[in-house]
């Protein structure tokens, strides 16, 4: 079976060495576009990260309609395919929970970080600065309440990394149950609810038409006055003029990014001058490279021995139960 492989190098050389374990691969790598076009003539997968797909992949996967059977994505999100919609019959799955710890992991540094106000230590810092008139305003985790907004496999870790700090941790999901990592399990249609309790919000939905600019003016209003905001989900996901606003009049007390829209954010967006801001640069999934190769390893080795894929994109695979939050 031939799999075209699209990525940096460092995740093609680790994702390659994995799949060279399984026996019967064709392996042919790509590094751009034109060297993709290469490589899906005979393609039946075509594995590669979602930020590098857009109108020129979709032209070249119309070309291959029949033969190419499967799109695995190597990372969590699938919103460029949303916009660019593969041929119908291409199944799509995404990395799964292969970035789950990574991402959680920067979620909560972030709330950490901005609860410790490392920001304006790191300032004071670098201007020699003894100034300890923040001590006042320092939060911890224990005792507080944490929203955190998509409960899959990403919000499912955000919890219980808040949980060991001491949080009450409220999950917001379509799909209902309780679960061993949050306290509280609610339905999308409570989130206002929720959000007016929060003392701290962690976005990790994916991007759909659904959670597009869910959190707007009118959401930033719903919320606790002070609450602080980490996102590590998509940066369309909230409305960014509305973020600077509730920021600028104290509705939200302090934000944590990892993402924004758009990417890179310009360097005259107010976002980069406002105090109570860290900006990191998209990297929250970082050092889940062999992770991800082993997760798209143990797929390929379904897909051969005919059983179901794991993380199938209920968004172009109907008999998926998966939803968008």
């Amino acid at each position: 079976m031939r799999v075209a492989l699209w990525g940096t190098p460092v995740n093609r050389a680790t994702i390659a060495e994995q799949l060279g374990t399984v026996a019967g691969l064709e392996i042919v790598q790509a590094s751009d576009a034109d060297s993709l076009a290469r490589a899906l003539p005979g393609a039946e997968v075509m594995m590669m990260p979602v930020r590098f797909y857009n109108a020129t992949t979709q032209a070249l996967l119309r070309q291959h309609v029949g033969t190419l059977k499967w799109i695995q994505l190597i990372n969590a999100g699938y919103d460029a395919l949303i916009d660019y919609p593969p041929p119908a019959g291409i199944l799509v799955t995404s990395a799964g929970n292969a970035l789950a710890p990574a991402v959680a992991e920067h979620a909560v540094a972030l709330l950490l970080a901005l609860g410790r106000h490392f920001e304006l230590a790191i300032s004071q810092q670098r201007s020699a600065n003894w100034d300890d008139s923040m001590r006042g305003n320092l939060r911890v985790i224990d005792g507080r309440t944490v929203v955190v907004v998509g409960y899959g496999a990403i919000g499912q870790q955000v919890a219980l990394r808040a949980r060991a700090f001491g949080a009450h941790v409220i999950g917001v999901r379509r799909t209902p149950g309780g679960d061993q990592y949050a306290d509280e399990m609610v339905h999308p249609d409570q989130l206002d609810t929720v959000l007016a309790r929060a003392d701290a919000i962690v976005v990790t939905v994916p991007l759909s038409e659904q959670t597009r600019r869910m959190f707007n003016t009118e959401r930033f209003a719903c919320c606790k006055k002070g609450a602080y905001f980490v996102n590590v989900a998509r940066g369309a996901v909230v409305d960014q003029d509305a973020l600077v606003a509730a920021l600028a009049n104290g509705q939200i007390g302090a934000a944590g990014l990892d993402v924004t829209d758009p990417e890179p954010l310009p360097a005259s967006h107010p976002l980069w001058h406002l105090p109570r801001v860290i900006i990191t640069p998209h990297v929250s999934g970082s050092d889940s490279n062999l992770r991800i190769a082993k997760f798209v390893t143990a797929n390929v080795r379904r897909y051969l021995a005919g059983e179901p894929l794991e993380a199938i994109v209920a968004a172009f695979s109907p008999e998926s139960s998966s939803q968008p939050i």
